[in-house]
């Protein structure tokens, strides 16, 4: 699957007791480290933070919006997010959704088994998407098989 040209950061409002703050992910350490100063939180394993809203990615607001979670283990989120294509997103969150997955391990653990589902968005074309559910299913196979 082909990667898309431009890169998905998440754009999330965090929440903090007197304000909010605008921050975008996945970052490197270096911006992580800046934030948490401005939150005056300490920048280590369990930084946890509350994320107010997802802006202008409404899939990702309804799983992550108000929600506090693990900083490190969200930035991963976003990271195994940001390489997803097309299809493996729409995968993601409709596995997302239908499993009412709300807890970040569980995202995270769902990032590496989107190719466990098919989710068929278009039923234009039925030979298609017998063929994809197919390799969904098989993983691998033959042209002719497939073609069969």
């Amino acid at each position: 699957m082909p990667k898309p040209e431009t890169e998905e950061k998440m754009n999330i409002r965090i929440k903090t007791k007197d304000s909010t703050t605008g921050f975008t992910i996945p970052c490197n350490e270096e911006q992580i480290d800046k934030l948490c100063e401005v939150l005056i939180i300490p920048n280590n394993s369990q930084a946890v933070i509350t994320v107010d809203s997802v802006y202008m990615d409404e899939r990702a607001n309804t799983l992550l919006g108000n929600k506090t979670v693990n900083l490190d283990k969200l930035n991963y989120l976003a990271k195994r997010l940001d390489s997803f294509d097309a299809k493996e997103m729409t995968t993601f969150y409709a596995v997302a959704y239908g499993e009412k997955l709300d807890h970040i391990d569980s995202l995270i653990n769902l990032t590496f088994n989107t190719h466990c589902a098919s989710v068929v968005s278009d039923f234009s074309n039925l030979n298609a998407i017998g063929k994809d559910m197919y390799l969904t299913e098989q993983g691998a196979t033959t042209m002719e098989e497939l073609d069969n």
